[in-house]
């Protein structure tokens, strides 16, 4: 038997490579999602990916500020976006998902960055308006 590793044990070391700033940051947290996902496939549930694990992975991309690790925040945003379509309300993407996102895109520091982070909170704004949506923009979603 012994020590078996669930969620909340993943969710961990996935934060501990958020905060990191480690340039392998990125490629860690993805690796350990994936490896959740695997290990949900194959029966141990215990281990599912959750809103904080999809969550601090976009956050990891964020802080490594570059274009590619924006376009990887806005894939998992958008993965979250269409769980949410699919019934998945507890894998739906939530204010700090929103924000880490739009915070990715600030820090790619590229000549259509802002373009980029303006659309993601158009996208929110828009969902939220049309009722698709019970998340609202704070200061920090305007500000970054």
């Amino acid at each position: 038997a012994g020590i078996v590793p669930n969620s909340f044990t993943f969710n961990s070391c996935l934060k501990c490579w958020a905060r990191s700033h480690d340039e392998r940051a990125p490629a860690r947290a993805e690796a350990l999602v994936r490896r959740m996902e695997e290990l949900d496939k194959a029966g141990n549930v215990n281990v599912r990916p959750d809103r904080i694990s999809f969550n601090t992975l976009i956050h990891t991309f964020a802080n490594a500020g570059s274009v590619e690790m924006a376009q990887r925040a806005e894939a998992i945003l958008s993965r979250m976006e269409k769980f949410a379509e699919e019934g998945n309300i507890d894998l739906s993407p939530n204010l700090f998902s929103w924000n880490s996102c739009i915070e990715a895109w600030s820090k790619a520091n590229v000549s259509y960055s802002a373009e980029k982070a303006y659309s993601i909170l158009r996208r929110l704004i828009l969902l939220q308006r049309d009722g698709k949506s019970e998340v609202y923009p704070n200061k920090f979603s305007f500000n970054t």
